[in-house]
């Protein structure tokens, strides 16, 4: 499985209505994330998920002897009383602060609460949204197109950008 730095632009055209001639700054919001390459299965939307865990937890060169400190984040599915068994048995202890922790401890549903994942996104590049700016200016307002400019400044023409919207069925 592939990572790659990516620009999140989500886009509420849901709010608009098919008549609204372009798009202003309070229906847009983009963030930096990174996209997960793995095979598009309709299967499980998590599956890829699923996956790395499998592979996480299988590592056979982890060895907890080798650690002192850990951090666990909350909602494990992972009772506080075997976690005080697995401190006692391999001498290691709970520190409040992740920095400090040797390792870290995380549930897989922690993992996908933190993660989305939709039919709706697409994946195209820094190039594709210069191309877009230039051909169809009347679409965003003066101060998110210069947002998307200032952004786009010094990015790779194929540097990943996601584009979410979230409009209601059958808009234009």
């Amino acid at each position: 499985m592939k990572e790659k730095e990516a620009l999140h632009i989500n886009i509420s055209t849901y709010v608009l209505d098919d008549d609204s001639l372009n798009i202003d700054e309070s229906l847009v919001n983009i963030q930096p994330c990174i996209v997960l390459d793995r095979e598009k299965s309709y299967n499980s939307n998590y599956k890829f998920l699923d996956d790395l865990f499998i592979r996480v937890t299988k590592d056979a060169s982890f060895d907890i002897t080798k650690y002192k400190t850990f951090y666990r984040y909350p909602n494990l599915d992972l009772s506080r009383d075997k976690m005080d068994a697995v401190k006692t048995k391999y001498n290691v202890r709970k520190v409040l602060d992740i920095d400090k922790a040797d390792f870290r401890i995380i549930s897989q549903s922690t993992v996908k609460k933190l993660t989305n994942y939709t039919w709706r996104n697409s994946l195209s590049s820094a190039q594709f949204l210069r191309s877009a700016l230039v051909d169809y200016p009347k679409a965003f307002d003066d101060v998110v197109t210069q947002r998307f400019n200032d952004v786009l400044e010094g990015l790779d023409d194929d540097h990943l950008i996601m584009f979410d919207t979230d409009s209601r069925y059958g808009s234009s």
